[in-house]
């Protein structure tokens, strides 16, 4: 299991990179789901918790288009 840093956004919510990545895009975890192939309620875990199995990262970074670690990043260089 992988787990991943939880940011802060403007509104001092606690987020996961995974959670930013969807809301940036204007995604509902349900669009998510079908883009990655994974179920609504592995996206859930990863969003609520950072937790997330290798296939899971590999599926979540090519239905956002990014770099595996960037579902890793705390978000700074934003």
């Amino acid at each position: 299991m992988i787990t991943t840093h939880r940011i802060i956004d403007e509104d001092g919510e606690q987020m996961t990179p995974v959670r930013r990545l969807r809301e940036a895009r204007g995604w509902a975890q349900f669009k998510l789901a079908v883009e990655s192939g994974l179920s609504i309620g592995t996206i859930a875990a990863a969003e609520r918790w950072g937790l997330m199995t290798p296939r899971t990262v590999r599926r979540l970074a090519a239905a956002f288009q990014v770099s595996e670690e960037e579902l890793h990043s705390r978000g700074e260089e934003e």
